[in-house]
């Protein structure tokens, strides 16, 4: 019994740190817009949503397959062979991230290709803080994995608190100190890489500071091709979001849509304190001879009950929040808002299923699967999202959410189906279809019927009356059971 304490109370103080983290990180994030707002507006926010998801894409493919690798290798090693593992991966994405930023500047020339708009808009101190992002935020991705597949939450947490920061006081600094107008926020964004790799560095000690092996480089390429056909999907997506909005509207309608995708990976990052110290406790069920996942069900059950209650939140009191912290810069923003967590929602359900397929080794297939339905959905995102000589739907940013939910619908279906292979998995998103009915409900409701602030806020708070006891109650539970 005081083992078992022990491991509830050690679990619960590393969520906490991770949640502890990504709040502050979040507060600081949202503090940046007031002061922010009074010298940029909506479309300086679309150039740096723009180019930021192209460094995104470049991160994404200078992976190396860490983070298909690291997981199924690290933990049985012996601290040597760590060693040479994590310094074979961070040789391999330095190597990946350099190369594919000497392309970025080559390739500048050509950056009207992304929107017609970006050569009156962006200077080549840009190109240049975009280059230096890659390999530092690659870099940070790697140490980032490590952490959690040790089992080092409070290492991660120490990462977030210091990029927070750094990405604050930078930012601050270049808009008010150097005066760089939109220069400023990829300045911060190269402060707070720097700052989390130089954390990861300090806390990872003399571990990865060892020689390459043959062994782990062979890996690494066996690992890669499935990684980079991952992060190419999954980063072209995310480029062509923005430039197809671009196309279809403009510069400021993709700020407004890139301040929408802040609170959701604001809400994306807090749920990630629960999966980092959650995948290793749902890989040991999916072990059990007949997996039932009660903690995995009990926790993630929580996790979907306080989302829903954000999402709710968001059609409520969306648009007051945003016109304030933004001095009513990206208020129409605020839309956009449900719809998002809704997705979330999505993205955040059949974890159960997940981790019994990656313990069964199938992490390999179940990437390739997901990255075909990325794909999948990048082919639709033209005709949906955009008008080519009269041809598709130009919805804009609507038609962009409507594919983001239908492939994440599509990943949790075929997720449940690969899954059934091997025995029948309890359902346990039941609360996660709850949330999405009840979020999609409130905003039909102010959407079609338009009702006064105050109707909304009662019904809100009706809401909080029958949910808020639930969520402790679970909460309770879950610290009595484990």
């Amino acid at each position: 019994m005081i083992l078992l304490a022990a491991l509830r109370d050690r679990f619960a103080g590393r969520v906490l740190s991770l949640a502890g983290a990504s709040f502050l990180q979040a507060l600081l994030s949202i503090a940046l817009f007031p002061l922010a707002t009074r010298i940029l507006g909506a479309a300086d926010f679309g150039v740096y949503a723009l180019m930021m998801s192209v460094v995104t894409l470049a991160t994404a493919l200078a992976d190396g397959g860490a983070g298909l690798a690291l997981p199924a290798h690290y933990g049985p090693l012996e601290r040597e062979q760590r060693g040479r593992l994590l310094a074979t991966f961070f040789s391999v994405s330095g190597v990946l991230s350099v190369g594919l930023a000497i392309v970025l500047m080559l390739a500048w020339p050509w950056r009207g290709l992304l929107s017609p708009d970006l050569g009156d808009n962006l200077s080549f101190m840009i190109a240049l803080l975009c280059a230096l992002l890659i390999p530092l935020r690659a870099a940070g991705v790697v140490a980032t994995t490590t952490f959690s597949v040790s089992g080092r939450g409070a290492a991660i947490a120490g990462q977030i608190c210091a990029q927070a920061l750094a990405t604050f006081c930078g930012t601050l600094a270049g808009l008010f100190v150097l005066r760089l107008g939109v220069v400023s926020l990829f300045f911060g964004a190269v402060c707070g890489a720097f700052a989390n790799v130089a954390t990861a560095a300090l806390l990872l000690g003399q571990e990865p500071w060892r020689r390459p092996a043959r062994r782990w480089l062979a890996v690494a390429l066996a690992n890669a091709p499935t990684a980079a056909f991952a992060g190419l999907v999954d980063g072209v997506r995310a480029v062509a979001e923005n430039a197809l909005i671009g196309r279809s509207a403009s510069l400021r309608a993709i700020g407004y849509y890139a301040h929408a995708k802040l609170y959701y990976s604001l809400a994306l990052m807090g749920t990630n304190a629960v999966a980092h110290n959650m995948w290793a406790p749902s890989l040991g069920e999916a072990r059990q001879p007949e997996p039932a996942f009660p903690q995995t069900g009990q926790i993630w059950s929580l996790v979907h009950m306080v989302v829903a209650l954000a999402g709710i939140g968001t059609v409520v009191f969306g648009d007051l929040v945003i016109s304030v912290l933004t001095n009513d810069t990206l208020t129409p923003a605020a839309r956009f808002l449900p719809w998002l967590f809704i997705i979330l929602l999505v993205h955040l359900s059949g974890r159960s299923a997940l981790a019994l397929l990656f313990a069964e080794g199938l992490g390999a297939e179940i990437t390739r699967r997901r990255a075909a339905i990325a794909l999948a959905a990048l082919a639709a995102l033209p005709l949906i999202v955009a008008d080519f000589a009269g041809i598709g739907l130009d919805l804009g940013i609507p038609g962009v959410l409507l594919v983001l939910f239908a492939e994440a619908l599509i990943y949790r279906l075929y997720l449940r189906y690969r899954s059934s292979a091997f025995g029948t998995l309890p359902f346990q998103d039941g609360w996660a279809l709850a949330g999405v009915i009840a979020i999609a409900g409130f905003a039909g409701w102010r959407e079609m019927l338009e009702p006064p602030l105050w109707a909304l806020v009662l019904a809100f708070l009706g809401f909080v009356a029958v949910s808020l006891p639930l969520i402790v109650f679970r909460a309770l539970g879950l610290k009595k059971r484990w």
